[in-house]
């Protein structure tokens, strides 16, 4: 396996890039090609777009397509890895399939479950019989691919990229005693930041369009998007950062659960039993079953001292360091099952 081209998003907090930057390390030659950061771009600028995509047509995606396999034929790579693959359609994987190369999926939504129109239309499911392995954050998904459609799957969790420069930065920051939530509404999570605050609990929220799903509360900030050392620094200095699953996270796991700790955060989080394998509830990290409960453990870490929660950040930082969290060993798990995969 000497090339790689990765088909996906290339913006800042994209993980295709963590994974293309470690694969380099490793020695292989790798290529993002961008055709989801081109689609979403071009759809963002025209309501006409929008409007195609809302309904699952799948010809603005022809373009990319083409792209893609004018791309292939150029860089010839060994393995053609597809982030997601929203824009991906089935005649595209089975033309790249005839050349002979491998083909990888890694979709950090959900195939299945598709909530947004952004989270992909029909070809989604229509390309998972194609590929030669899939990699699944949840190993339910691994479990329902391989079990449906007989094709090899390795559980592939999120991970985190936080420099040693920055973490030294922010971790002896003064604490915010309050709770945090780091991310884009949608009605559960505005009804879960409005309950919490019903119970005189102060929370801050960061992203784009709170404005539109919370009204006016004393006890509710907004922030706009923060990313960098600024989405670094909320998650380490507020007491709690609170992390609220999508649908399509239920028993497993998302982004948040390893970045938060990976920081020094305390992170509150949903019940699942993905989080009760990767951590340890209540010395690491604290998990909730219901809104009662959350909204008792959200007294109670705000009621601990400042040497109890010190105790949490260090276990909660420990834990991401000596289990490996960091996408840099996610890259090197991902490298042995494609050098397998290409070598079978």
């Amino acid at each position: 396996m000497k090339k790689i081209l990765i088909t996906g998003n290339d913006n800042i907090w994209a993980i295709e890039n963590y994974y293309c930057k470690y694969l380099i390390e490793l020695g292989v030659d790798v290529k993002i090609l961008p055709t989801n950061s081109m689609i979403d771009e071009k759809i963002a600028k025209s309501l006409f777009l929008k409007i195609l995509r809302k309904f699952g047509f799948m010809s603005i995606y022809r373009a990319s397509n083409r792209l893609l396999l004018d791309t292939v034929l150029s860089f010839k790579p060994d393995i053609l890895w597809v982030f997601k693959g929203t824009e991906i359609l089935p005649a595209t994987l089975k033309e790249i399939k005839k050349m002979g190369i491998k083909l990888v999926n890694y979709n950090p939504d959900h195939p299945f479950i598709r909530t947004f129109a952004a989270n992909g239309g029909k070809n989604i499911e229509q390309c998972i019989p194609l590929y030669d392995l899939h990699f699944c954050y949840s190993r339910d998904l691994c479990h329902r691919i391989k079990s449906n459609y007989n094709i090899p799957t390795v559980h592939l969790p999120f991970g985190f990229e936080l420099s040693e420069e920055i973490y030294d930065s922010i971790k002896t920051e003064p604490e915010v005693h309050k709770v945090a939530f780091i991310g884009n509404p949608d009605k559960e999570r505005s009804r879960i930041v409005e309950l919490l605050a019903s119970q005189g609990i102060s929370i801050d929220v960061f992203g784009f369009g709170w404005d539109k799903y919370l009204g006016a509360n004393e006890h509710i900030q907004i922030f706009n998007a923060i990313n960098g050392r600024e989405f670094w620094s909320a998650m380490r200095k507020y007491r709690i950062n609170l992390n609220i699953f999508r649908p399509h996270n239920v028993d497993s796991h998302n982004m948040r659960t390893f970045e938060i700790p990976a920081c020094g955060g305390i992170m509150l989080a949903p019940e699942s039993q993905e989080h009760n394998d990767f951590f340890e509830s209540g010395k690491e990290i604290f998990t909730y079953r219901d809104d009662r409960d959350l909204i008792d453990k959200c007294k109670y870490i705000l009621g601990l001292t400042i040497q109890e929660a010190a105790q949490i950040r260090i276990n909660a930082r420990n834990a991401s360091i000596t289990k490996e969290y960091s996408y840099k060993k996610n890259a090197e798990r991902v490298f042995n099952s494609l050098t397998s995969l290409y070598t079978t």
